[in-house]
């Protein structure tokens, strides 16, 4: 670092005390590529994403399954820094630098049990 000038050396500092806390944490995997509409099965899609947040039985015995999974990025060290000397714990949650992605997957099965329509949307970032 012997070619680095003093402000060069402060500013690398600064972004590793701001990138160096981040952690990514909950959500589940949504992956929704081996499953496909008129043929995957109620049983075969819960294998693969697992037990659905939301489960309806429509008035025509078809079936409307929700998935959904939150994921929550957080710098730690950052929000540490941000909420020192703040004893509410709720004031020093939100104090802390974070992101948030909700990822919603919402499937139709018709009453033979198939998949008759998906939808998949995201919002937010991390």
């Amino acid at each position: 670092m012997s070619g680095f000038t003093w402000k060069n050396k402060m500013a690398l500092c600064f972004l590793l005390l701001v990138f160096g806390g981040c952690v990514t944490t909950g959500g589940k995997n949504l992956n929704v590529s081996k499953i496909s509409k008129g043929v995957s099965t109620k049983a075969e899609v819960i294998k693969a994403l697992g037990d659905p947040d939301q489960e309806i039985t429509l008035g025509d015995g078809r079936t409307v399954c929700t998935w959904v999974s939150v994921k929550k990025s957080e710098n730690l060290l950052l929000g540490a820094l941000v909420s020192r000397g703040v004893d509410n714990t709720s004031q020093r949650e939100a104090n802390r630098t974070t992101g948030k992605e909700v990822e919603t997957v919402q499937i139709t099965f018709s009453t033979d049990g198939i998949v008759e329509q998906m939808t998949k949307s995201k919002t937010g970032h991390l």
